[in-house]
């Protein structure tokens, strides 16, 4: 989605119609002095319009409260599985050259505590914030109000600051006194909330491909103390090997049961590399899977693939042949969740009538009811049944 300023659109005509138009038809052409056009990349468009002409950048808070917004929903995976990981919905910035709209971009981002990529390398307003970074010291600082939390912080100097306002003059244009201030100041104020900024040196061809990996590390540094968010999120990207190397540290020791709603995530997602990762750093198979466990796996795959299929049509015999049984009831409206009893049934629907269901040969223990504690039998069993599915 790209976020602009109605009042900077070259041809902006072309997409006024009273009735409405999608998609839009858009001539791309070079546009002249206070114009722009729009970017063909981007699928769709919101375009803010403050009543100005020719004026660029009014987009800006908008858009900084808008991603603000966004970040704060949860990520669909998480909402689909209470069990899993919850993580709000990941929000980076990539400041890629820019002029002072780019300055002031950052400034609002991290305001916003959203951190930003600044790609090196790229001119403008990109390596002006990276050289300030570069040359300023930082110092970790008390976050006040969270006990024992820290975070880095940026220091800019009076030299730094001149060297900083002369490099903005010369790329931007220093005849007016105020600009010139404000852009100092987006600056100034943005190399202060230095953990929340990543610079990405883009030197080759190759480097440019590992911009998500920038990205993502971004997210990390701004969670650098929360190390069950910085999961979170690498589980999110699907990232193992990230986790391996910037979250899985020598210096890291997790507690027992801290890696239990991320296990079942990932198995939940799919995500075998995170299912290894978590076995070599402390969680026993044999523990984690329970049978409470194992039945709200069955109860929460996801709606495709064949196995959905064939526990729906179960689930539908059995809560048909329930409602016949309480036909002079009201209809429960509750959710009839999957048990063991069901899945014993698909199997058996796969392998013919002569095979036992696995679950009938130990009602008890595989029972709705079940205590929480009670473990599986044969927890490998189980899993590579779940995956096979």
């Amino acid at each position: 989605i790209g976020v602009a300023t109605w009042g900077i659109v070259n041809n902006k005509d072309e997409l006024v119609k009273a009735e409405g138009s999608f998609p839009a038809s858009y001539h791309l052409e070079d546009p002249p002095p206070g114009r722009a056009a729009l970017d063909p990349n981007h699928s769709h468009f919101i375009l803010v319009d403050d009543g100005t002409n020719e004026q660029f950048g009014k987009e800006i808070k908008l858009r900084a409260e808008l991603e603000k917004r966004i970040s704060e929903h949860k990520t669909r995976a998480s909402t689909q599985a209470p069990g899993s990981s919850s993580v709000s919905i990941p929000v980076v910035l990539l400041a890629l050259q820019g002029g002072p709209g780019t300055l002031e971009t950052v400034y609002q981002g991290v305001s916003n505590n959203t951190p930003a990529v600044i790609v090196e390398g790229s001119g403008g307003a990109a390596d002006i914030i990276a050289y300030g970074f570069n040359h300023s010291p930082e110092d970790l600082v008390a976050v006040e109000g969270h006990v024992g939390k820290k975070e880095i912080v940026g220091h800019v100097d009076k030299q730094l600051q001149e060297e900083l306002r002369a490099k903005l003059a010369a790329e931007f244009g220093g005849n007016d006194p105020k600009k010139l201030d404000k852009w100092t100041m987006w600056v100034v104020e943005s190399i202060k909330k230095k953990q929340l900024l990543s610079i990405f040196e883009i030197d080759s061809r190759e480097s440019a491909k590992n911009i998500d990996v920038a990205m993502l590390r971004a997210l990390l540094r701004a969670n650098k103390d929360d190390y069950q968010h910085q999961l979170k999120l690498a589980l999110a990207w699907n990232r193992s090997d990230i986790a391996e190397t910037d979250i899985f540290t020598a210096d890291r020791r997790w507690k027992q049961g801290e890696l239990v709603e991320l296990m079942y995530s990932a198995i939940l997602e799919d995500k075998v590399n995170f299912v290894k990762l978590f076995l070599e750093n402390g969680i026993s198979l044999k523990d984690f899977l329970t049978v409470r466990r194992l039945q709200k796996l069955y109860s929460e795959i996801p709606q495709s693939g064949i196995l959905f299929d064939m526990l729906q049509k179960q689930l539908r015999e059995r809560t048909s042949t329930l409602t016949l049984k309480k036909s002079m009831r009201r209809p429960s409206t509750a959710k009839i969740s999957v048990t063991m009893d069901d899945v014993g049934h698909v199997i058996q629907s796969l392998m013919g009538e002569i095979y036992v269901p696995l679950y009938e040969r130990n009602p008890d223990r595989y029972s709705p009811d079940v205590e929480p504690t009670i473990l599986c039998e044969d927890p490998t069993r189980e899993l590579f049944l779940f995956a096979f599915f």
